[in-house]
């Protein structure tokens, strides 16, 4: 009788959940007290590169790419950089 209560579930099973759904809270309260995000967009850059290894129709995609994220001051856009350059290096 008392089985048929869990719905088939076993109870190690329920106490992982738990404990993972513990676990995942204290990772989003420690994240929250962190503000990460806030420090990440006020302290620290993303550099993308992009390189000339891209044939002659994706570039204008490339172009408009990098003016969308160049709307963003955490995102620093260096390129596209000349393939003789990529091949020196």
């Amino acid at each position: 009788m008392r089985k048929a209560f869990l719905s088939g579930t076993k109870k190690s099973a329920i106490s992982r959940t738990t404990r993972v759904h513990n676990n995942a809270e204290k990772v989003y309260s420690e994240l929250k007290k962190l503000d990460i995000m806030k420090k990440w967009s006020d302290n620290y850059h993303l550099r993308i590169v992009l390189n000339s290894y891209f044939s002659d129709h994706l570039q204008k995609a490339v172009f408009n790419i990098k003016e969308k994220i160049g709307q963003y001051p955490q995102f620093i856009i260096a390129g596209p950089i000349p393939q003789k350059t990529i091949k020196k290096r």
